[in-house]
């Protein structure tokens, strides 16, 4: 019989262990942890504002050949993707599962008034949400 990989399986222990901790499951762990992290990501985030590259770039353009499309940012972090992408976008939907970098994707809505982006709480691929045009994982 051959062995099948459950590559979601794969993808949990290798985040957990990148992350120290034993139970991914953990939310308060989870948590924990990205309040560790929040200020150096937002951090990064602002300094990608001067000079976006060409990752970027090359996505802002594949949206704005297509202006009424919809964008999923799966695990947007502190919301740098989304703030960029907004103008290229009909709507971007920000899914995060993290309380602290959905506060700060809140922030940076918020600062930049941005009517385009939704957030929503929760992990992928456990939470059901609408197809959309383009989807983004920048950070898997």
């Amino acid at each position: 019989m051959e062995h099948v990989i459950d590559w979601l399986k794969l993808w949990e222990e290798i985040v957990t262990v990148k992350m120290g901790m034993g139970n991914q499951d953990d939310e308060s762990l989870v948590e924990a942890y990205w309040k560790k992290k929040a200020a150096r990501f937002k951090k990064k985030a602002d300094s990608s504002r001067s000079d976006p590259g060409s990752s970027r770039q090359l996505i802002a353009s594949g949206l704005e050949a297509h202006p009424d499309s919809t964008l999923l940012d799966i695990g947007a972090g502190s919301g740098d993707w989304c703030e960029f992408l907004a103008p290229y976008a009909k709507k971007i939907t920000a899914l995060e599962p993290s309380d602290t970098m959905v506060g700060l994707i809140t922030q940076r809505i918020q600062s930049g008034k941005f009517e385009n982006i939704d957030i929503v709480k929760g992990k992928w691929p456990i939470i059901d949400i609408e197809p959309h045009d383009f989807t983004l994982a920048s950070h898997s």
